[in-house]
This record gives C-alpha cells, structure tokens and sequence, in this order.
C-alpha cells in the first residue's frame, strides 16, 4: 500500500495538467499516493489528485482569503483523504497547515518545504539583525515544530 501525501500552496493549477506538470505528478504518484489543495487558473477540469479553489474575492483580497480559509479547507482534506503527511509550501502555509491539523485532530504529519533563505519567507528583516515581525516569529517558530533538524544553512555574520 502506498502512502498517502498531501501537497498544500497557493500555486496555481489549470486542468487538465500542462505536459510537464503531468509528467511531474505522474512521477509522485508511481511512488505515492498524492492530493493536491491549492488555486484553480483558468477553467474547472477533472483530476482526482487535485482539490482547486477558485480565486476567492477581488483581485487584492484574493490572498489573504486564501490563506483566511486554508486552515479548513486543510482540515477538511485531512478528514477526507487521511494522509500520512502533508508537503506544505512555505511558512504561512505551515503554519496554517499546522492548525488545520489540529482542526482535524489528524495525526498526519507536516513538512516545511522552503526554498531560498526561509527568513526571507517570513518577512525578516536584514539578515543578522535579529530582528522579526510577529508573523514571521510565528511563522518560523511553526516551521521549526514541523521540521525539527537544521538544514545546515549558514547564517552570514551582522557587520561591524
């Protein structure tokens, strides 16, 4: 039996799947078993693997209710397709993800996928300064319960 995966960010699908993108998720899916929340771009199509939104509310609003509603929209997927583990995009979606979970009460558990400097993520300020905002702390701190080993990353040293 395969287990079960399941993707969360905002990026944006349009089904069906571009070439490329087919080939990707068939790649994952020869390996797992995977669903995929996230935006819907263009037209409504057909794929089991994927549970799209459209864009909720007018063009600046769009993103904070995305994010506004992923927490149940994550805890709702985790009741329906019981995953293993769930592959979230970012800090804010791990953080969301984290209380979608305990929405849920799943025991699924949660990956920060965070490419680049995971500070400029959160909305750090210069690197070194030490210091954040709330959201970024909270972020981080998310991030850091849901993926406890260190990356290895250096940090530079502040300036004199």
């Amino acid at each position: 039996m395969k287990r079960k995966l399941l993707l969360v960010g905002r990026n944006r699908y349009a089904l069906p799947l571009t070439p490329s993108l087919e080939q990707k998720f068939s790649a994952l899916e020869s390996e797992l078993e995977i669903r995929v929340l996230g935006s819907r771009s263009g037209p409504e199509g057909e794929d089991p693997r994927f549970r799209l939104f459209p864009p909720t509310g007018p063009g600046a609003l769009e993103g904070p209710l995305f994010y506004a509603l992923l927490p149940l929209r994550v805890a709702r997927e985790l009741r329906r397709s019981r995953p293993d583990a769930v592959l979230a995009q970012g800090a804010q979606e791990t953080a969301l993800v984290l209380l979608g979970r305990t929405l849920a009460r799943s025991p699924a558990r949660v990956i920060a996928d965070i490419h680049g400097d995971p500070g400029s993520a959160t909305g750090s300020t210069a690197p070194g300064s030490g210091s954040t905002t709330l959201p970024s702390a909270t972020s981080s701190h998310a991030a850091g319960s849901a993926a406890p080993t260190e990356c290895g990353r250096s940090r530079p040293t502040p300036r004199a």
